[in-house]
């Protein structure tokens, strides 16, 4: 009974954190804030934060919802997200380089002034999206893979950059979560 309600505790920490969008402040949650996420997850055999230095700013990321990935590059560093959204084949991939973004970056579609998109297949039966935003001093790549029973129109059979006309079936499609990617790269990165 103890173990479940410590659990419980864990859980309403950590909705309160994500409701306060402390998480993703640039400066990361307030020390009492984070010391308390800290302690509960740490009950639990959890880190609470990783924590990701660039161009001067922390971006804090909680372990609860993003796994560190291996990062073979010291200028690049890779995460993936503990759940997946329920048109998502895979959790989403996000890298962030720890560079300025060169020309030779800015692939895909220019959807804003910052931001960069590209879909294609590489699985069968799914679209794959890759969005790219410019901070200035460093950028953000991240990668998520949709499923595809009701998509009309599209080759998903096999791998291939999409053809203008499937470019704007699959984002009218996906447009909802290609959004919330986009919201979550320009506030939590």
């Amino acid at each position: 009974m103890f173990e479940m309600r410590r659990n419980q505790l864990f859980l309403l920490l950590v909705i309160l954190a994500a409701a306060c969008g402390e998480s993703h402040q640039a400066n990361g949650p307030s020390t009492d804030n984070r010391r308390s996420l800290q302690q509960a997850e740490a009950s639990r055999g959890v880190s609470s934060d990783h924590v990701v230095e660039v161009a001067g700013r922390k971006i804090w990321l909680s372990a609860a919802r993003w796994k560190s990935m291996t990062n073979e590059v010291e200028w690049a560093v890779n995460f993936e997200e503990a759940g997946k959204g329920s048109k998502h084949e895979f959790g989403r991939v996000v890298t962030i380089y720890k560079l300025p973004m060169s020309d030779g970056r800015r692939l895909g579609v220019r959807i804003s002034r910052q931001e960069y998109l590209e879909l294609f297949v590489v699985h069968p039966g799914t679209v794959t999206a890759q969005i790219r935003i410019d901070k200035g001093p460093y950028w953000v790549l991240s990668r998520e893979t949709f499923r595809t029973p009701s998509l009309v129109g599209v080759d998903t059979n096999r791998w291939h950059s999409l053809s203008q006309q499937e470019f704007e079936l699959a984002r009218s499609e996906f447009q909802a979560e290609i959004d919330s990617t986009r919201y979550l790269l320009q506030s939590a990165f």
